[in-house]
């Protein structure tokens, strides 16, 4: 299921970001998310994530009925 799922992903542009720890959401006055502060694994560096939509995937998706 999770390969297929990530080649359906693929298909529509998605882009991963695999070595990256979520640290915080950055949240408007508003209250709406734009985006995240993360961290990469990879080379220890912090970026800052602006995003229209933010989707938070905590895992668990191969366990639905």
């Amino acid at each position: 299921m999770l390969h297929t799922l990530m080649g359906r992903a693929l298909g529509y542009d998605a882009i991963f970001f695999v070595e990256y720890f979520a640290m915080d959401l950055i949240k408007a006055a508003d209250g709406t998310i734009q985006g995240i502060m993360a961290y990469n694994m990879a080379d220890g560096t912090i970026h800052r994530m602006r995003a229209n939509q933010t989707v938070i995937a905590t895992g668990g998706y191969g366990r639905a009925y």
